[in-house]
Order: structure tokens, then C-alpha cells, then sequence
């Protein structure tokens, strides 16, 4: 999909997780837009090479129960922050191409709960647990705040303009992912992200 845009609108609109790994690839000297795609199928693939029990099937009824699932939570979610957003008094509102959202959608679903929740979220909240001994009830809501702030925050290092009705939006909806990603896993908030950004596109 990435292909069928215009340079222009790739380097313009982007994703809060692709700028992140994208800084790091410039980093090693690698500029393309479309190498992050490329990283990401090469890392996920050597993954699953080295698994000790192999590779696992793709089992058609259980990916369609995920999306399913996933689907019912995207349209609780649109409600749940839309509640809130309409208590505080607040509105948000975008513009965007068609295929560039659809394109945004999808990549947002991947590169922003791998970055966010299964990295961000889980690390902080592991050490915190873990390695500084804090109460888990206290230290995974503490790990869900920073992690949602940061969130927030990446979505505006790619000349997005700053208003206070966007940035809250963005850190409930991050409180929520960590949430599905606590209890559901990382395909479900995946999947509900993804499909969440679609249903706000059309």
C-alpha cells in the first residue's frame, strides 16, 4: 500500500511508532520508507524459525474469532472514548486520504502495540514489578500511564499540531490498549487498533 502513495503523503503522515523505528534505521544509514515493512517480516520470520516446536499452522477459525472479537472491542472502544471525550467538553477531528488512512490503519494496528504495548508497556511494568519490587497492582496501571503518555506524545514529533483535545484522546486510548493487551494479548489489541482506525475512516 505503501507503494500505491505518493512520497509526499508517506513522509507527511505517518504513524507515532514507524517515526520511532524509522529513527533508528536512519541511525544504521537506512533512509527508504519502505524498509521498516521489510525489518519488520524479516524479524517476525526468524522468530518464528526459532521457536523450539517450529512453526505453528495458521488456523483460519481461530485468526477470524480474533478478528471478530477484535472487531466488537474497536466499536466499545469508539463509544467508550467518544463518552469521554464528550464529558471533558472536547472534540477531535481529522482529515486524511482514503488509502493513506487505510494504509495508517493497518500499520498503526502492527508497529504501535508491538512499540507501545508489547515493548513499552510490558518492559516498564515488568521492572517496576520486578526489578524495583513494587506491587504489580500498582506497578502495570503506573506502566499503562507512562506507556500512554509517551503515546500521546510520539504522535506529535512529525509536525502533528498540538491540541489538548487530541492528546488526551490519545492517552485514554492508550490506557485502553494497555488494558485489552493485558488481558487479551497482543493479536487481539492489534487487530482492535487496526480495525478501530478503519472504523473511523469510513
Amino acid at each position: 500500500m505503501a507503494l500505491l502513495v505518493s512520497r509526499e503523503d508517506i513522509t507527511q503522515v505517518r504513524n507515532s511508532a514507524s517515526i520511532l523505528l524509522k529513527t533508528i534505521l536512519r541511525m544504521f544509514g537506512i533512509h527508504s520508507p519502505f524498509w521498516l515493512g521489510v525489518v519488520l517480516v524479516a524479524v517476525i520470520t526468524l522468530a518464528w524459525f526459532l521457536r523450539e516446536r517450529g512453526i505453528a499452522p495458521l488456523r483460519w477459525p481461530y485468526l477470524l474469532a480474533i478478528i471478530a472479537e477484535s472487531a466488537f472491542y474497536s466499536a466499545t472502544l469508539g463509544y467508550v472514548v467518544s463518552f469521554f471525550m464528550h464529558a471533558m467538553q472536547l472534540a477531535i477531528s481529522s482529515h486524511v486520504e482514503k488509502e493513506v488512512g487505510i494504509m495508517l490503519a493497518l500499520g498503526a494496528g502492527v508497529y504501535e502495540e508491538l512499540v507501545f504495548r508489547a515493548f513499552l508497556f510490558s518492559t516498564s511494568g515488568f521492572t517496576l514489578a520486578h526489578v524495583l519490587k513494587m506491587n504489580p497492582w500498582i506497578a502495570y496501571p503506573v506502566a499503562a500511564v507512562i506507556s500512554s503518555i509517551v503515546f500521546s506524545w510520539f504522535h506529535y514529533l512529525d509536525a502533528a499540531t498540538f491540541t489538548l483535545s487530541s492528546a488526551l484522546f490519545r492517552f485514554v486510548a492508550g490506557l485502553l490498549f494497555c488494558i485489552l493487551y493485558k488481558l487479551r494479548g497482543i493479536g487481539v489489541a492489534a487487530w482492535t487498533h487496526a480495525l478501530y482506525d478503519l472504523f473511523v475512516l469510513f
